[in-house]
């Protein structure tokens, strides 16, 4: 075989011959019965590190994964890169259909407790403002549209300052009227409190809109399977790291015959 190909195989030949070091490679025929003997499973590469155990051979040399069992039986030096595991299925297109449900996803960038807290907050300042600028005399925003010299009502007032701070929240600046220096500090804090809010909103649903639409899968969760009565594909060297509760899983020493 090609031993002294690939990203690999080079790799390791050109250090070797760098160093000027004699080499017998060995490949799958040349493994030992003592280490048929030592491993029954089916992984060339976990049989490889028993011939390293066994004294067979002084290393093995291939992209193979630094798994529990292996680091048993023999020791590793430092990885060279990582793979990301995914489940992979047949993709069936893009699912970018309309449905009533994406109206709703405006209030995707927050999640609920989020909301929740930016509702307390608007209901918090229009109670707070409503309370040090309801009482003075100058403050034109708790007395009647219609007969500017009527004072509204303390519950007219409270609900008109409730909704001075939503229109604030959703238009992104202040809405009250500040004629006393508490009035203003608060107005202040509560019109930091907007910026803040809506240019995390802003961010965030930027983030979405920039979101490609997800693909569609024959299968996209373990649940799938099972009622589909399939398998779970996976190499054998890690199949110890894989929990498939009610799942059949087959095992596979390579990744083309799993895929």
């Amino acid at each position: 075989e090609n031993w002294d190909s690939g990203w690999v195989g080079e790799l390791a030949h050109n250090i070797i011959t760098s160093l000027q070091l004699n080499v017998t490679a060995l490949t799958r025929a040349n493994f030992s019965q003592e280490s048929a003997e030592a491993y029954k499973g089916v992984s060339s590469y976990t049989r490889c590190v028993w011939e390293v155990r066994l004294g067979q051979v002084d290393m093995c040399v291939g992209d193979f994964w630094e798994t529990e069992p292996r680091r048993e039986v023999a020791a590793f030096t430092s990885a060279m890169d990582s793979d990301i595991l995914k489940l992979g299925t047949m993709s069936i297109g893009l699912d970018d259909s309309f449905k009533a449900s994406n109206l709703l996803k405006i209030f995707d960038p927050f999640d609920g407790m989020v909301w929740l807290l930016n509702t307390a907050m608007v209901l918090l300042a229009g109670f707070l403002i409503w309370m040090v600028e309801e009482g003075t005399p100058y403050n034109q925003d708790y007395f009647c549209q219609i007969s500017p010299d009527t004072h509204l009502t303390k519950q007219q007032g409270l609900g008109k300052s409730i909704w001075l701070g939503l229109m604030a929240y959703v238009s992104g600046g202040a809405a009250h009227v500040g004629t006393t220096w508490p009035g203003r500090l608060i107005i202040l804090g509560f019109g930091w409190f907007i910026y803040i809010s809506v240019s995390s909103y802003t961010a965030n649903l930027a983030s979405f809109m920039m979101t490609t639409a997800p693909e569609r899968g024959l299968i996209t969760h373990y649940g799938d399977i099972i009622k589909k009565g399939g398998a779970l594909c996976t190499l054998e060297a890690i199949q110890d790291m894989v929990e498939t509760p009610g799942l059949a899983l087959e095992t596979f020493d390579d990744y083309l015959p799993a895929l």
